[in-house]
């Protein structure tokens, strides 16, 4: 008897801590494609309550954004070339709503507190299988086209299941918190956080291959905070125990900023 009551606790412990096997579903780290399945873009898919969308910072230059299917059915979406997160204040996101809403917004983002609204796009990381083509390391986005052609910013989602792509972002709101793991996140699309087309070419540039993220993040402020090329090359990291402040930026990371922007300019 005692035998027999040792494994059905030792059972009850499993199935309640979730740790019997298929109880723990991971995220999908390098989803496919399926162009049987028609994509819907990211957050259309979202607002017909297809999908859901978290996102958890690392720091300020990386993010991960997770993307769930809400119904019973394989679902593909097209994730934008450019996204942007801002936090949720808590009396603005009670009930930990990610999905969207002017009120987070503006509580996190362009119109007050909290900690700094990050954008940017995938990071290399995220190209998987697309429809056979393969990811495509040298362009996260690929160009769309369509069928099996499509460019990684494709993804079919298994019911139910949730899908986790890297994000490689710079900060958009100079002077606020740096984001961390801590602050709650949410997603938003580049047009709803800005209308200036400059700030969104930036953030097109920020998961390029060969932008340096520091120069990237020097051209973003400098369009976001109107912060000058001689205010930026002030600024300084202090360090503790007497070790000398060094330049935030480099002379070299600044003029590949200036190049940015000159480029989203034009």
């Amino acid at each position: 008897m005692r035998a027999s009551s040792s494994r059905w606790l030792l059972c009850g412990v499993l199935v309640c801590c979730g740790l019997l096997p298929g109880a723990i579903k991971r995220p999908i780290r390098r989803p496919t494609f399926d162009p049987s399945v028609p994509a819907v873009d990211l957050f259309e898919a979202r607002e017909r309550g297809l999908v859901t969308t978290q996102v958890i910072a690392k720091n300020a230059q990386e993010a991960n954004l997770f993307v769930t299917n809400s119904t019973d059915q394989p679902v593909s979406v097209e994730i934008p070339p450019t996204v942007v997160a801002v936090q949720v204040l808590k009396q603005i996101g009670a009930g930990g709503n990610l999905n969207g809403g002017n009120g987070g917004l503006n509580a996190g983002g362009s119109g007050g507190g909290g900690g700094q609204p990050v954008g940017g796009g995938l990071g290399n990381g995220s190209s998987g299988n697309n429809g056979g083509g393969g990811g495509n390391n040298q362009n996260p986005f690929g160009n769309g086209g369509n069928g099996a052609n499509r460019g990684a910013g494709f993804f079919t989602i298994p019911p139910e299941r949730t899908i986790q792509l890297p994000l490689q972002t710079v900060c958009l709101a100079h002077g606020r918190p740096d984001p961390t793991a801590r602050m709650q996140y949410q997603l938003v699309s580049t047009e709803e956080f800005t209308e200036d087309g400059r700030i969104r070419k930036i953030l097109s540039e920020v998961a390029r291959p060969g932008v340096d993220p520091k120069a990237a993040q020097a051209a973003a402020w400098h369009l976001t905070d109107d912060l000058s090329w001689e205010s930026l090359a002030a600024k300084k990291i202090t360090h503790l125990a007497g070790i000398p402040s060094e330049p935030y930026f480099t002379p070299r990371q600044l003029a590949e900023a200036k190049r940015l922007v000159e480029s989203a300019s034009k």
